[in-house]
């Protein structure tokens, strides 16, 4: 009697442990999906043809046409005329949805309001989140254009002299944040 739970304990260990593979013909009879040779070519032709991708990506960007100036951070060179540059460079300021204070197509010159992101993401602490008045200058340069980033001097500014230490404030001079944000918008979605 006593050895009765440990019987019962070793053919419950055995009865698991014991294969349970089925018979082949319960294997067989097992319904199959239907074989289609055309799926497989179809695979094969979508794999060998990658223009329809290539020809979506080509549309966008002029990754090859806008570089940085390595001298200047505020400075982008981008390969086109002056009124193609224009044009490129309105509809970069579309796409990032910046408000276009005035604009000046003889000078080349573009004033947007800018805001670059807090370190708290949109939260900014004492209001100094408002946007501030950049110009964007295109002017001809060699086989294309030159566009030069700025903050535009703003009466409203704190006076140097009224900071701590006298050292000039420039943590509010986003002109190389507006710069890079222009550059990967033209390099990358602006339609040419």
């Amino acid at each position: 009697m006593k050895h009765i739970p440990f019987y019962l304990l070793i053919a419950l260990i055995a009865a698991c442990s014991a294969p349970n593979k089925p018979s082949q013909s319960a294997v067989n009879s097992l319904e199959q999906p239907p074989s289609y040779s055309g799926a497989k070519v179809a695979k094969e032709i979508k794999e060998d043809d990658t223009s329809s991708i290539t020809d979506k990506n080509s549309n966008k960007g002029l990754s090859d046409d806008v570089h940085r100036d390595e001298d200047n951070n505020h400075v982008l060179l981008i390969k086109r005329p002056v009124d193609e540059a224009w044009a490129l460079l309105g509809e970069a300021i579309r796409l990032k949805e910046l408000e276009v204070t005035a604009r000046n197509r003889k000078q080349g010159l573009y004033e947007v309001e800018y805001k670059a992101d807090s370190l708290f993401g949109g939260f900014n602490l004492f209001g100094f989140g408002t946007p501030s008045t950049y110009l964007l200058k295109l002017e001809s340069q060699n086989n294309g254009t030159k566009l030069s980033v700025s903050k535009k001097a703003d009466d409203n500014e704190d006076d140097e002299s009224l900071l701590k230490d006298g050292a000039p404030e420039y943590s509010r001079d986003n002109s190389s944040k507006l710069a890079d944000m222009l550059f990967d918008t033209l390099q990358k979605n602006v339609t040419h």
